[in-house]
């Protein structure tokens, strides 16, 4: 009998991966079959975790179940076939190429391309959509908003709201079980009044921030193409020049000048080089110092260059670092910070006023525990509960009555910051002009030298030109580069033809040590030109020699052709014209000494722009002047342009006014600068680094600044103000990130209705509180005199938190919706470090509250003498909301009388009618312990609050005296 044949060893299965149920989109729950272990599944969901695609991922191991979210367009396909990668424990494609895991900056860029299966023509389209697929869209998670109940559990935390708490607590303890229940509800109330106006205000902003769409210039197949940021895949070749805001985490391919503005990452203000290879890098080398990398969020301040994308999304260096900081709160605001002071200063006030009211009622022979519910009563008396609700209420309103006039306000802060700005920075071109340039004057010696100053101008330009209807040509480019394209098509060059004849081979851009932008030509047989415009006296100090003007052979430049180039320069400068200078040099090796700077050129000539100011910027200027603010010109053009635009718009009043260029600015220190910034208004030949140190030396000196701008060069300027504002049309992206503000039709008398809105909305808090403080220290006053009178207590916790829930939050929301005060835009900005309320205020305060404390203690007097206990509280209680009510409008304004605001004659008429409904609905008056009123009561009523109002009226002091500002 034959042996048997030796048995078959089984092989294992593969892993299965089956759908259970997957009706939600961006949700789907698998099972996975034949792992062989909890810790084989264990180590499956963890690798699932880590990948970009997955943006939940919930295991049961018991089970063998996956709960796996994802976004909604992704294919469930694409979801289900990395399960089963990784559950075959193959590789999965995020893990062959995230930022972090290798050292790219250390890499040769060679590497780094078959590290990320890339190649310098790109991702072929149809592998750039498998990626998108496999890697998810290229955007950071959203900060995870608060939810309700967390917004809702932090509105118990304040101290006022705890001392409330712990009011309801004593009054429970001491028998007062209904008064307890009272101010707890009232917590409660307030807390979801609260929590409701603070959500509502961060979905605004959050709406606010996700308006703006990204785009990206990407290689794909060899070709340059124009994509959605979100778009961007791992291996993508990303297309580097001036103005870009980076998409991804990239390594460097290429680098021409390039600098990147990385404060948003690093917080160095300053741009820094960077460079396409670097063999000193090793692998640890801290992030700032990477010089062959560029990161998401980060900025092209100048140069060009290309990258190779390393990462997207969430694995990016700043998503990582959002991610750690996606929890955090907002920072408090000044007024924040203000009435949280205040809210402590209130609770050591009631704490004081309780003691007090305690110390009388057992000197007046008060049982214990009654004592006790009147100090509960006296403290629950001295807060004002809804004030916190009023000020956040009335930032977020201002926020979008300003979006309602064209003005995106992207934080709730800003609204109350733009109240205090006093001096205003603007960057010139684009900004108060209209950045529409055209050329006004050419000085040039001979035919030649215009014929080869506008080939200069042609070839040293990066504004595109293409044919346009009628056998013309649309240009499209900076205002300055396409206004010199135009003159040069205008004056018989084929721009297109030369460009192509003349190829450029490299470029060397303006940047914050030269004024000048260079191009190196191919004019065949090893030979090249150079091609350069910029500043006047850059280039020509860059010059050796000029064509005659007889034949055009070069003549050596003599002291007096120096001297009369620099003359006709200043002349055409004064009259407010933007004035470059042109040269060019041929030969082999003409590109420059080796370190970029152009030597031995040949001067051509000079061409003056012109750039006309925006309509009504100067009525816009004299405006903000008049509202007490400081304006400052800040420009790249020389100081004889500068000062001719300044004088024009009303920057200054002088021809001989001071103008500060950038030399002067380099050379002081901050000290120095400071004092320098309080007598000058107009900066010239300014640049970006400049501008920020300007704007800091404004701040030192303890103003509040805005900054206006519209280019990448204003951007480390705009982030430093404590307000940056830019154009929404024409201002770069890079600036709209940086901004606070964005003007949405370029308007800048929005900018007037900021400012006024700012002024307005920090009044109205201030009337609101003004108003909260005055009530509830008349209801203290009445408290105390009624007790130490011998008249008992008047009221007790229930109706004390029924008048505050009735008078505070009505009146003082229809308060915060008040007018502008007639002179708001004269009386100048306020400081922005000075209190709600300062020593004379308290005082002020105090004397309107024991005025509006007279009426209710007479008629608590009055009601003892004439009935029981409920008929005095019930007169009591309503003349301290009559006079309330009164006393509302006593609030609106210090100066004078406003115009009608419908919101308090609204809110008026309904607490008078709220308190009407306690007073003769049966079920309530029980509830609150009070007594019908008749109609001499009533007239007894109205008395007792008008005499108060009579009184504070007269010695408001705008009647005395002329109207402080408001701090």
């Amino acid at each position: 009998m034959p042996a048997a044949p030796p048995p078959t060893q089984a092989t294992p299965a593969a892993p299965a991966v089956e759908p259970i149920h997957t009706a939600v989109p961006g949700r789907a729950r698998l099972r996975v079959r034949g792992l062989g272990g909890d810790g084989a599944f264990a180590a499956l969901a963890g690798r699932l975790a880590g990948d970009p695609a997955i943006l939940s991922l919930s295991a049961n191991h018991r089970l063998g179940t996956l709960l796996v979210g994802f976004e909604p367009h992704r294919p469930l396909a694409a979801i289900l076939d990395l399960v089963r990668r990784a559950a075959r424990n193959e590789p999965l494609p995020a893990e062959r190429g995230r930022a972090a895991d290798r050292p790219w900056h250390a890499m040769p860029p060679a590497a780094v391309l078959h590290a990320v299966d890339g190649s310098g023509e790109g991702l072929a389209r149809a592998e750039a959509h498998r990626r998108l697929a496999v890697w998810g869209r290229n955007r950071l998670p959203l900060p995870r908003r608060r939810s309700f109940a967390a917004i809702l559990a932090g509105q118990f935390s304040a101290l006022p709201v705890l001392l409330l708490a712990g009011s309801a607590v004593v009054s429970l303890m001491t028998g007062g079980a209904f008064e307890g229940l009272a101010v707890l509800a009232v917590v409660v109330v307030n807390g979801l009044i609260g929590a409701t106006s603070e959500s509502q205000a961060e979905g605004m902003i959050a709406r606010l921030e996700s308006r703006r769409r990204q785009l990206a210039v990407v290689r794909r197949g060899g070709r340059q193409l124009t994509v959605d940021a979100e778009e961007v895949v791992p291996g993508d070749v990303l297309l580097l020049s001036p103005g870009l805001t980076l998409p991804a985490d990239a390594r460097l391919l290429a680098a021409d000048g390039l600098l990147a503005d990385e404060s948003v990452l690093t917080g160095e203000s300053m741009p820094v080089p960077k460079r396409a290879d670097d063999p000193g890098l090793a692998a640890d080398t801290p992030l700032p110092d990477r010089g062959t990398m560029v990161w998401r969020g980060t900025l092209v301040a100048a140069g060009t260059g290309e990258a190779v994308t390393v990462a997207t999304g969430r694995h990016t260096e700043i998503g990582r670092i959002q991610a750690l900081v996606g929890d955090v709160a907002r920072p408090q605001t000044p007024l924040q910070r203000h009435l949280d002071g205040l809210g402590h200063r209130l609770v050591l006030g009631s704490a004081v006023a309780a003691a007090a009211m305690v110390a009388v009622g057992l000197a007046r022979g008060m049982g214990l525990g009654a004592v006790l519910r009147s100090g509960i009563a006296l403290a629950v008396a001295a807060i004002p509960e809804g004030l916190p609700t009023v000020a956040t209420l009335a930032l977020a309103m201002a926020v979008r009555d300003l979006e309602a006039r064209g003005v995106l306000v992207r934080r709730l802060e800003a609204v109350e910051t733009m109240g205090s700005v006093a001096t205003v920075f603007f960057d010139k071109t684009g900004t108060l002009t209209l950045n529409q340039m055209a050329v006004a004057q050419v000085r040039a010696d001979g035919p030649l030298s215009v014929r080869r100053l506008w080939e200069v101008a042609a070839l040293c330009s990066d504004a595109s030109v293409e044919p346009g209807g009628a056998g013309g040509w649309v240009v499209e480019g900076s205002s300055t580069e396409a206004a010199l394209v135009r003159a040069a098509l205008a004056e018989g060059t084929d721009v297109p033809a030369l460009r192509r004849a003349m190829p450029r081979l490299s470029e060397r851009y303006r940047d914050d040590r030269r004024q000048s932008m260079a191009t190196t030509h191919d004019l065949g047989g090893g030979r090249c030109l150079v091609a350069v415009k910029g500043s006047p006296a850059e280039v020509l100090a860059a010059c050796s020699c000029r064509l005659a003007g007889d034949g055009g052979a070069p003549v050596a430049l003599s002291d007096a052709d120096r001297r009369a180039i620099g003359a006709a320069n200043e002349a055409m400068a004064a009259e407010g014209l933007r004035v470059l200078g042109f040269a060019s040099a041929e030969g082999e090796g003409a590109e420059g000494d080796g370190a970029g700077e152009e030597r031995d050129l040949v001067w051509l000539g000079l061409v003056a722009l012109s750039d006309p100011p925006r309509p009504g910027v100067e009525d816009f200027v004299a405006a903000l002047h008049a509202a007490g603010l400081e304006t400052v010109m800040l420009t790249g053009d020389q100081a004889a342009t500068a000062r001719s635009v300044a004088l024009r718009l009303g920057f200054i009043a002088e021809p001989g006014a001071p103008v500060a260029d950038s030399g002067l600015v380099e050379t002081l220190d901050d000290e120095s600068l400071a004092a320098l910034a309080s007598r000058t208004r107009v900066f010239a030949r300014i640049l970006p680094s400049h501008k920020l140190k300007v704007v800091r030396a404004y701040r030192g000196d303890g103003r509040s600044v805005a900054m206006v701008g519209d280019g990448v060069n204003d951007g480390p300027a705009l982030k430093a103000a404590d307000i940056g504002v830019t154009m929404g049309r024409r201002g770069s992206r890079a600036a709209r990130d940086l901004s606070d503000l964005v003007l949405e039709e370029d308007d800048l008398r929005g900018l007037l209705a900021a400012v006024e809105q700012g002024r307005t909305t920090h009044d109205n808090i201030r009337k609101a509180v003004d108003f909260m403080l005055a009530t509830n220290l008349s209801e203290i006053a009445v408290m105390l005199a009624s007790t130490a009178l011998g008249l008992g207590v008047p009221l007790g916790p229930a109706q004390l938190l029924w008048i505050n829930l009735v008078t505070d939050l009505l009146p003082g929301l229809a308060l915060s919706r008040e007018a502008p005060e007639p002179d708001d835009m004269a009386r100048g900005p306020r400081d922005p470090a000075a209190p709600l309320l300062d020593r004379a205020g308290w005082r002020r305060l105090a004397g309107q509250g024991a005025v509006l404390a007279a009426g209710p203690v007479a008629a608590h007097a009055w009601g003892l003498a004439t009935g029981g206990a409920a008929r005095a509280a019930a007169l009591t209680s309503s003349t301290i909301v009559a006079g309330q009510m009164l006393h509302a409008y006593t609030t609106r304004s210090r100066r004078g009388t406003p115009p009608a605001n419908r919101w308090l004659a609204g809110a008026v008429a309904l607490t008078l009618a709220v308190q009407g409904a306690a007073l003769w609905l049966p079920p309530l008056r029980r509830l609150l312990r009070l007594a019908p009123l008749g109609a001499v009561d009533l007239a007894a009523v109205a008395a007792a609050a008008v005499v108060p109002y009579a009184v504070n009226e007269a010695f408001k002091p705008g009647r005395r005296a002329a109207p402080p500002p408001i701090s």
